[in-house]
C-alpha cells in the first residue's frame, strides 16, 4: 500500500537504512506535547458536561438533564475555562490529523480515512449513544418536573425549549462540524495543485510566538457578528440542532485551520513550547475569563450591546487563542514526564468522547433530589464519567476491532531503504489520531 501520492516523500528518505515504519499514518513517532494537549481538553470537555447542570445562569438553548437551582460559582467558573480549553484544542488537534492524513495518502485516501474515523463513528454514535442519551434526558425531565409522563411517552413537550432543542445531535456537533470541515479541506487541498508550497509557506506562520494574539482581531470580529445576527456569539449558541450554524462553523473552523499551520510548521513548533511564553499567554487568559465571565450574565439577561458586546466578544477571542496556545506550550514543558500514561490517555480520548455523555447526565440525574453541595456532585459526575468512559475503554475497546476502527487498524512494517545521500539523523513526524 503506498503511504502517499508522491512515494519519495520527505519522511521516506530520511529513514535509517533497514528502518520499519507504519504504512498507515507518516510516521510511527509521537509528539508529546500534541498527547498531552488531548489528554487535557479530554478531561476538560468531561469536566464542562459535568459541569453543565450546576451553573448558576441558564443558557438559552441548553437543554440539560437537570439544573440545580442554586448552582455553584465555583462550579460555573470551571464550567467557563473547560469551554475554552476544550472546543480549540479539539478543533486544533483535528487540523493537525487532517493535515498528516493528506499527506500521507492523498485525497482518495483521506477521504476514506476520514470516513471511516471521522464519518461512521458518528453515524454509529447517533443509535449507540444519542438514544439513550434521549431517554437519561427524558428522566431527568420527569424527575425536576419540566415534563409529564404524558409529554415524555407522546414526544410532545409543552415546555418551548425542549420542544426546540429535542432533535439534534448533542455532544456530538463537534463530529458533525468537523466533516463539514473536511470537506472543504480535501477540496481545497485538491485544487491548489501546484500552489502548495506557496500555501504552506503562509500556514507555517501559525507557529509564530505572535500568532495567539493576531488571530484575536479576527475571531472577535467573527463572535461580534454572531452575537449581532443571533443575540448570542456563536462560543454560546448552544442551541441543540441538525442544522449547522454557519457563524459558529466558521468560527470553529478557524482552530481548525490553526491546526493545520501547526503541522505545516511542526519543525518549528518548539517556539511555541519553550520558555515563559506558555505561562504568559494562561496568565493572561485568566485576566481574559475574568472580563468575559463579568458579561455573561448580563448577556444572558438581556443581549449586549455597543461597547460591553465587544468587550465581551474581544475577551472570549483572547482567551480562546491565548488559552490554546498557552496549553499547547505547558504541555510540550511537561508531556514528555506522562510517559505511558499520557500516550494511554491521549488514545482513549477519542472513545472518552463519544460515551462519557450519557452517564455524566445520568448521575446528574439520579443526584439532583439529594441534599448534597453542588460541588460535591459535580465531582461525583466527573468522576464516574472518566471512570465509566475508561473502563470500558480497557475493557471493550482498547484491544477489539473497536479500538482498530477508532485509533486505525494494526500498521504493517515496511522497510524503507535509505539513499545513500542521506547521512544525517531522521526526523520525527507526528502521529495520526482519530481526530
Amino acid at each position: 500500500m503506498s503511504l502517499s501520492s508522491n512515494p519519495t516523500s520527505d519522511d521516506d528518505l530520511l529513514l535509517p537504512q533497514g528502518r520499519h515504519r507504519r504504512v498507515d499514518t507518516p510516521s510511527a513517532h509521537r509528539r508529546c506535547e500534541l498527547d498531552a494537549l488531548r489528554v487535557v481538553a479530554m478531561i476538560a470537555v468531561v469536566g464542562l458536561h459535568a459541569s453543565a447542570a450546576y451553573l448558576t445562569v441558564h443558557i438559552p438553548g441548553l437543554l440539560w438533564v437537570v439544573r440545580e437551582p442554586a448552582g455553584s460559582a465555583v462550579v460555573e467558573q470551571f464550567a467557563w475555562w473547560a469551554y475554552g480549553a476544550t472546543m480549540p484544542a479539539f478543533f486544533a488537534l483535528a487540523g493537525f490529523a487532517a493535515t498528516a492524513v493528506y499527506d500521507a495518502k492523498g485525497a482518495r485516501g483521506f477521504v476514506v480515512d476520514r470516513i471511516r474515523r471521522i464519518g461512521l463513528p458518528f453515524l454509529a454514535a447517533i443509535p449507540a449513544v444519542l438514544v439513550p442519551t434521549s431517554f437519561i434526558w427524558l428522566y431527568g425531565f420527569l424527575i425536576s418536573g419540566r415534563c409529564s409522563f404524558g409529554e415524555s411517552m407522546s414526544w410532545a413537550f409543552a415546555d418551548p425549549e425542549i420542544r426546540a432543542n429535542r432533535y439534534g445531535p448533542a455532544h456530538l456537533w463537534f463530529l458533525e462540524y468537523l466533516l463539514g470541515m473536511l470537506v472543504v479541506y480535501v477540496l481545497i487541498r485538491w485544487r491548489s495543485g501546484s500552489r502548495l508550497p506557496v500555501v504552506d509557506h503562509g500556514m507555517s506562520r501559525f507557529t509564530s510566538p505572535w500568532a495567539p494574539l493576531i488571530l484575536t482581531i479576527p475571531t472577535t470580529f467573527l463572535l461580534w457578528a454572531g452575537h449581532w445576527f443571533n443575540g448570542l456569539d456563536p462560543i454560546l449558541d448552544l442551541r441543540n440542532s441538525f442544522v449547522i450554524n454557519p457563524l459558529r462553523w466558521m468560527h470553529h473552523g478557524l482552530f481548525f485551520l490553526a491546526g493545520v499551520g501547526w503541522y505545516r510548521g511542526r519543525d518549528r513548533l518548539t517556539r511555541l513550547t519553550s520558555g515563559w511564553i506558555p505561562w504568559v499567554l494562561l496568565a493572561s487568559s485568566a485576566l481574559a475569563l475574568t472580563v468575559r465571565s463579568t458579561f455573561l450574565p448580563r448577556d444572558f439577561a438581556s443581549s449586549l450591546s455597543g461597547v460591553s458586546a465587544w468587550l465581551s466578544t474581544g475577551s472570549a477571542a483572547i482567551f480562546g487563542w491565548f488559552t490554546l496556545y498557552g496549553l499547547l506550550g505547558v504541555c510540550g514543558q511537561f508531556g514528555k514526564r506522562g510517559g505511558s500514561t499520557v500516550k494511554y490517555l491521549s488514545d482513549s480520548s477519542y472513545w472518552v468522547y463519544l460515551v462519557h455523555f450519557p452517564i455524566v447526565g445520568l448521575i446528574q440525574a439520579n443526584l439532583f433530589l439529594f441534599p448534597i453541595p453542588n460541588p460535591v456532585k459535580f465531582a461525583l459526575a466527573l468522576g464516574a464519567g472518566m471512570g465509566w468512559s475508561l473502563l470500558t475503554y480497557e475493557v471493550l475497546v482498547r484491544r477489539t476491532w473497536v479500538g482498530r476502527w477508532l485509533q486505525g487498524s494494526k500498521p504493517r512494517l515496511a522497510t524503507v531503504p535509505r539513499p545513500a545521500v542521506f547521512d544525517h539523523a531522521p526526523t520525527a513526524s507526528p502521529s495520526i489520531h482519530a481526530t
